[in-house]
């Protein structure tokens, strides 16, 4: 990640309404790359480049119960450096 321009989110709700409205939302969380984004209606989320999708019933679903080390997106949304949005 270190030759990889990011940016900081400026609230959860930032993160929240990209993940409604449907963009395609990359992202680094411990130097490790994630994917958000949506197929068959429902959105999922991988690591990148080759992870498994793990899909959920909506965007706050994903956002609240996915676990990074134990912890969910919506706790971590200070820590993410996003990478496309």
């Amino acid at each position: 990640m270190s030759n990889v321009d990011t940016y900081k989110l400026r609230n959860f709700d930032e993160l929240l309404e990209a993940v409604e409205t449907g963009l395609d939302v990359e992202f680094f969380i411990d130097e490790v790359r994630y994917n958000i984004s949506w197929s068959g209606g429902k959105p999922f989320i991988c690591i990148c480049p080759y992870g498994d999708a793990i899909f959920f019933e909506d965007a706050n679903d994903l956002l609240c119960e996915y676990k990074v080390n134990g912890t969910s997106i919506k706790e971590l949304w200070k820590d993410i450096n996003i990478y496309s949005m």
